[in-house]
């Protein structure tokens, strides 16, 4: 999902004509997510033992979405506020992100209840039941050095990869966009396994 968005940010710039058709299959693809939302929140909290999915599908619907319609309805009001020019008049913008809000929510509930129908997944290997004593970590161990350290290393990466993603758009280099976002990947495998092994 999040590569297919990218993907559409990088051919929704480099094309005017390109703009609608990215803009409305993007969207279409991002209502219909909703059931693997839904699918995966159900199989996530079925696995702990919360078997109430008309619950789980409502938080799961919702915070997505109304996350989704606060964003570009504040978008959409700030443009009407200041005077910009919009193809469609404002009342046309907030019709169909309700209506997007209403596709992925319905996506949403089939997804957890779909979820909530298959059979539950058991864990691998029993907990043991000793009550063992947690040595004294090191220094480096500490939670307030590990989530700066590591916060930082996240955020300067993002840095990185944007600001070589909108360099390369502007200079209209879409190839040396894909090998950017290449290295991107390899890195964000890299910094999800160092921290795992953390």
């Amino acid at each position: 999902m999040f590569y297919l968005t990218l993907n559409a940010f990088v051919f929704f710039f480099s094309n005017d004509s390109l703009r609608p058709p990215i803009y409305t299959i993007v969207m279409s693809v991002l209502a219909l997510m909703g059931f693997v939302n839904g699918l995966t929140t159900m199989r996530v909290l079925k696995f702990f033992g919360i078997t109430d999915w008309l619950f789980s599908a409502a938080v799961s619907s919702v915070s997505f979405p109304c996350f989704v319609y606060f964003c570009l309805g504040s978008e959409v009001v700030l443009s009407a506020l200041g005077g910009g020019y919009s193809k469609h008049s404002l009342w046309w913008s907030l019709l169909t992100t309700i209506a997007w809000v209403i596709v992925n929510s319905l996506c949403c509930f089939y997804g957890a209840y779909k979820g909530y129908l298959m059979p539950r997944v058991k864990a691998q290997a029993k907990p043991q039941t000793i009550a063992r004593t947690i040595p004294q970590q090191p220094k480096l161990m500490n939670l307030c050095f590990i989530m700066i350290t590591f916060g930082a290393i996240q955020y300067l990466a993002m840095c990185l990869e944007f600001s070589a993603i909108f360099s390369s758009l502007w200079r209209s280099k879409l190839y040396t966009l894909f090998g950017w976002l290449f290295i991107d990947l390899i890195m964000l495998v890299l910094i999800i396994s160092m921290l795992s092994a953390i």
